[in-house]
């Protein structure tokens, strides 16, 4: 019985020993943790939002980086303006005060020319399966991403989406765009004065009003979700599902040094979970716009329309002008050119260009 007691108390104090070194292992391993955290600061062109690319896309990471990494990574969101104005986040990520931008492609044209191509073209892509195709599998992020490196930076696109008309009148063939009044910016805008279309740059501030009092007859501020948020809908009764271009225009830009000092398995993390996200953001935006379109069908009666048979070909050999004048901006553009054209003549279109 004696024995038995003195097993009883030794087992009992070994194990009162193995608890306490357990948890002190635990508590040193937690505190190690949390004095191991790396914060990196992102900051976005756009204002936050509750929902969009700003909610979809950026806040959507942010969290999913967080849990996979047990909280060892937290990027700190921020909105338009926060620290730089948002044509200068790339300059900002680059020279290390940010570790990561969320921002468009359009805005970092002028140091990667490749962006152009990679954001869109006039006509170039006809639907989301195409745009993530082209973007993923025939090597445009790839490009894309070797040519950020060159500059200190890593690439990565956030998801592919288009860019839709609405509008105060039907368009379905290239003939009903001459004389329209269009709001429309950049490569398009030239794009749509070469087919005999009237377009001017409006802010998006003052896209409604120039609807409502005749100014314009219809333009575009990214899909039907960007053209609704901005309450055109109540003045358009037509929404043009035909894309003039499609692209990756979201994008993450992150640098280089600070990427590279990431222990591996969080490099290895976040290359992984950035990567899953462009296809999740492409097809829960998809499923946005489906919603977007029956939405403003049943509360602003719009008619939801698309271009008549062939009229899409029409317009897309109007456009390879400017596909060339992309392409001699660079090799990269010109080799990014070729691979659009290549795959448009695989799916049956531009049969008779060379």
């Amino acid at each position: 019985m004696k024995n038995s007691r003195r097993l009883s108390c030794f087992t009992l104090a070994f194990l009162s020993v193995a608890v306490l070194i357990g948890t002190l292992m635990i508590s040193n391993e937690t505190a190690f943790a949390q004095t191991n955290v790396i914060k990196w600061r992102c900051q976005a062109h756009t204002p936050p939002a509750p929902s969009g690319h700003y909610k979809d896309g950026l806040l959507a990471v942010v969290d999913e980086l967080k849990k996979r990494t047990g909280g060892r990574l937290v990027i700190e969101p921020f909105g338009e303006g926060s620290f730089v104005p948002a044509r200068e986040i790339s300059n900002a990520v680059k020279r290390g005060m940010l570790e990561a931008g969320f921002t468009s492609s359009a805005y970092i044209q002028s140091e990667v020319p490749l962006a152009a191509v990679s954001n869109g073209l006039p006509f170039g892509l006809k639907d989301t399966w195409e745009a993530a195709y082209f973007t993923q599998v025939l090597g445009i992020e790839q490009m894309m991403n070797e040519a950020v490196t060159k500059l200190g930076m890593y690439y990565f696109s956030d998801s592919v989406n288009s860019w839709e008309l609405a509008l105060k009148k039907p368009v379905r063939t290239l003939e009903d765009f001459k004389g329209m009044k269009l709001r429309s910016s950049g490569t398009l805008e030239k794009y749509f004065g070469s087919i005999g279309a009237a377009p001017t740059f409006l802010p998006a501030s003052e896209f409604y009003t120039a609807l409502a009092t005749g100014v314009i007859d219809g333009g575009h501020f990214g899909d039907a979700i960007g053209n609704d948020s901005l309450k055109v809908y109540e003045v358009c009764k037509y929404s043009s599902t035909t894309p003039l271009l499609f692209g990756a225009s979201t994008i993450w830009l992150i640098n280089k040094k600070a990427f590279d000092s990431l222990p591996k398995d969080l490099q290895e993390i976040f290359r992984s979970t950035l990567a899953e996200h462009f296809w999740t953001h492409t097809f829960v935006n998809r499923f946005h716009l489906e919603e977007t379109y029956s939405k403003i069908q049943k509360q602003d009666k719009v008619q939801i329309i698309t271009m008549a048979p062939g009229e899409f070909e029409k317009m897309q050999k109007a456009a390879l002008k400017f596909w060339d004048e992309a392409a001699a901006k660079s090799p990269e553009c010109a080799q990014g050119v070729k691979i659009l054209k290549d795959f448009n003549k695989s799916l049956g279109r531009l049969q008779d260009i060379q």
